[in-house]
């Protein structure tokens, strides 16, 4: 029996807003489910990452897989902005596959340096290139 109401949903997230990251705080109100990753490719675009879903691409992004409210949803989608869409993509998790909800990136990705690893908090470790 599932513990999810139908008023909540699967939200993933790759960047600043994971447990370590610095936005993690905006997840306090979500509950943790799961790790996982899903095809497409991680950009570099300051101190916050961009990410373009390819259920084609042979890289993966890393991330976590929550369970959020649609009010927590839509403030962040406040806090993602106009740089940011809310899709639908397939997570892969020691759970399953899961459908949730992600931020993909609008703005040309050509002059953002690919993080092949797809894994935001790699990039930020001190030892990190």
């Amino acid at each position: 029996m599932s513990t999810e109401s139908s008023s909540e949903h699967h939200l993933f997230v790759y960047g600043t807003l994971r447990s370590e990251g610095s936005n993690a705080w905006r997840m306090k109100e979500a509950r943790w489910l799961a790790s996982g990753s899903t095809p497409g490719m991680l950009y570099r675009v300051d101190w916050y990452p961009a990410a373009r879903f390819d259920a084609s691409a042979s890289t993966r992004i890393v991330g976590e897989l929550y369970v959020a409210s649609p009010d927590l949803l839509r403030r962040l989608d406040i806090f993602e902005g106009a740089e940011y869409e809310r899709v639908e993509i397939i997570v892969d998790t020691d759970l399953g596959p899961k459908q949730a909800f992600a931020w993909s990136y609008l703005p040309s990705v050509e002059s953002l340096k690919p993080l092949s690893h797809g894994d935001w908090m790699k990039e930020m470790s001190p030892s990190a290139p």
